[in-house]
């Protein structure tokens, strides 16, 4: 968190400086590609963890929405349902994820821009052997809310792994098409 700090610190120092921004300005409500904003890359690993999860997530979203705001380039990894929600709620931001294979237990390393991943921690346990009853606790444990954030993020995944599927399929048949034009 120091280093944290350090960072928004630095951004904060640097949105005073730049020119043409009255002392105590609002922060520019343009979006990040309409404007000059800091020259910077941050990275963040596993923002808001290691806290209460609530505080950690809320501290996080403040975190990106300044970073954002300020212009900066910003890569940050979550397990936080409420961080993907939140960048599927603002312009100017996107979710990606590294493709998991459940049957497996292996990432498959695929990188999916504009999918947040869901979260598969009941699955693996289940499949490594933790008593079925225990994850089905769990899953009741862990409310609806989250249930519900879950569900959404696999059916997005299937829709889009169906839009995958359905574009290759174009593009084949644009070839043979093209083929028999020519």
């Amino acid at each position: 968190m120091t280093q944290v700090v350090r960072i928004v610190n630095q951004v904060t120092a640097r949105r005073r400086r730049s020119p043409g921004r009255p002392a105590g300005a609002e922060p520019d409500s343009r979006p990040a590609s309409d404007r000059t904003g800091i020259n910077a890359l941050v990275l963040l690993d596993e923002i808001g963890a290691g806290t209460d999860p609530a505080e950690g997530s809320a501290l996080a979203r403040a975190l990106l929405q300044e970073l954002h705001d300020a212009g900066c380039r910003t890569i940050a990894t979550t397990h936080y349902n409420e961080l993907k929600t939140f960048a599927y709620q603002q312009a100017g931001m996107e979710n990606a994820s590294v493709e998991f294979d459940v049957k497996t237990l292996q990432p498959t390393y695929r990188l999916l821009i504009g999918h947040a991943g869901a979260s598969n921690a009941l699955e693996i346990a289940q499949r490594l052997g933790l008593p079925r009853r225990m994850v089905q606790v769990a899953r009741r444990l862990l409310g609806r809310r989250g249930r519900e954030v879950d569900e959404a993020l696999r059916r997005i995944d299937r829709s889009r792994r169906q839009l995958d599927s359905q574009r290759r399929e174009v593009e084949d048949l644009s070839a043979q098409l093209d083929r028999l034009r020519a």
